[in-house]
């Protein structure tokens, strides 16, 4: 049967860090470092502070205590700095966002005590720990949490999670205070909870949900979408097919991403046997109204466990996650795979280990690098914990070095500025790919959309006037491979 982490004894979680080279044949790992103490060390997210350092947020847990946990490590995997805080409570960290200046916000839930009720929990702290701002959410509940985090270009969030057996969304303002907050009906489901958020080039947001389901002895949790015009309004809802038949099984949804093209691509995990035996990884292509176009599944024999997509300027799909191999020992093997823009897949990585591993966030570097971060775990040990980390690359590309991006070479200006109709951006860029421009007004209120393709240097992108802006302060957020840059200009009707 599948592993069952609850029952086993003397179990090491282990956070790790790997590196891997996208390419088309075989790929390798290139280093190995490991960091930890005698604890549950857990990554949730990896951010890039520059082209050398990268922070693992995560959290750590001993006993009945858990809190905010991190690590810097340069790009060999060298820790240079970790550190851990407690921000008041028994923290669970979901989601976390890098912002300017150097700080994070951390989404997730806080407990007064280990197994308690949760209240829903948004902080704002810095690498030493020092909370800058703290916010909980709703009543105590045992579901609340929020799962996901959007930054919005006026410093704002959208969030998304659990509320009451409901999933949610909210608007916040920068320093932590909600703007407005909203559950949604799901029909025939009698709970569901917001598990990842995004928008379209309209303005609208697409939350990819799971419902709870079933009957009989089974109830389980799967893939849905709702889709809300850009004041968190519902629009839509729909429960999402999960494999190539069409049919529906238990198949609860991991994450989603919105491709160049305005797609709406859903990853989960299929289950076709509710003994366990058998699960797959999928994903739902659907266009902005939310229509399904295609779907596949993914694995073998073995217990696929997807965890994270993104897509890049081509719409193609890179997913990373875990194989499970039921054999003696035990074992999950940490894998990513890249498909096209129909689902096809390019190639496809497992890294050998002899552990359990599982990937939970990661960053695409570059056209041949990503970044992955997760948990990894030594069986029927009382060894010390250890954070690993693995960098791997294609076979035919050189081991000598590596190919990083240089934020300091991405900055943008904008002209003229006031303005009072089409605004032009001179974006400087290490990058020939796609980015997008989008402009807020100071409620965070999207009027225009943009995507361009760029080379490498200077790029001057004429953005028009929208008839939905209004005068006043707005906010032009340039994103491009992983890097965000904003700036204000004043708009006059």
């Amino acid at each position: 049967m599948a592993l069952n982490i609850k029952n086993m004894k003397f179990i090491l979680l282990i956070a790790f860090l790997a590196t891997i080279s996208l390419g088309q044949d075989s790929l390798q790992t290139r280093w190995i470092a490991e960091y930890g103490s005698p604890a549950w060390e857990e990554a949730v997210d990896i951010h890039r502070v520059d082209e050398n350092h990268f922070i693992i947020l995560g959290q750590f847990r001993e006993l009945s205590n858990r809190d905010v946990w991190l690590a810097e490590i340069d790009s060999n995997g060298l820790a240079l700095a970790t550190n851990q805080f407690d921000l008041g409570g028994n923290e669970g960290v979901l989601c976390s966002q890098l912002i300017d200046g150097g700080s994070f916000i951390i989404g997730g839930y806080i407990e007064e005590s280990l197994g308690a009720d949760r209240y829903a929990w948004l902080a704002n702290v810095n690498t030493a720990g020092d909370i800058i701002w703290s916010s909980t959410f709703f009543n105590a509940y045992i579901l609340n949490s929020v799962a996901d985090i959007l930054q919005l270009g006026d410093g704002g969030y959208l969030i998304t999670g659990s509320r009451n057996d409901s999933a949610f969304v909210s608007l916040i303002e920068p320093h932590g205070q909600e703007v407005w907050s909203k559950v949604y009906e799901t029909g025939i489901y009698p709970a569901a909870k917001g598990i990842a958020i995004d928008t379209l080039m309209d303005g609208r947001i697409v939350v990819g949900i799971n419902v709870y389901e079933g009957g009989g002895d089974y109830h389980y949790w799967a893939a849905g979408l709702l889709i809300l015009d850009s004041q968190g309004e519902q629009i839509s809802f729909s429960r999402v097919h999960c494999n190539a038949e069409g049919a529906w099984g238990r198949d609860p949804l991991m994450d989603l991403t919105v491709t160049a093209s305005d797609k709406i691509i859903l990853l989960g995990q299929t289950l076709h046997a509710l003994d366990f035996h058998y699960e797959d990884a999928f994903l739902t292509c659907l266009n902005p109204d939310g229509e399904e176009e295609w779907v596949r599944t993914y694995g073998g024999e073995d217990s696929e466990n997807p965890t994270a997509i993104q897509s890049d300027q081509n719409d193609n799909l890179v997913v990373v996650g875990s194989t499970q191999s039921f054999g003696s020992p035990n074992i999950n093997n940490l894998w990513a795979f890249m498909t096209d823009s129909e689902g096809n897949e390019v190639w496809t990585y497992v890294h050998p280990s002899s552990n359990w591993e599982h990937a939970r966030s990661f960053i695409i570097l570059g056209e041949y690098d990503i970044l992955l971060a997760g948990k990894s775990k030594k069986r029927m040990t009382t060894a010390e914990i250890q954070v690993l980390a693995a960098r791997a690359n294609h076979t035919t590309v050189s081991t000598a070095g590596f190919s990083y991006l240089l934020p300091s070479d991405f900055k943008i200006s904008t002209y003229p500025n006031p303005t009072n109709g089409a605004l032009t951006i001179d974006l400087t860029t290490p990058f020939a790919s796609m980015c997008t421009i989008s402009v807020y007004d100071v409620l965070g209120r999207r009027s225009t959309y943009v995507r361009s393709m760029t080379s490498v240097g200077l790029n001057r992108i004429r953005v028009e006037h929208s008839p939905n802006s209004t005068s006043g302060i707005s906010i032009i957020r340039v994103e491009q491979n992983g890097f965000i840059r904003t700036a204000k200009i004043l708009q006059i009707q």
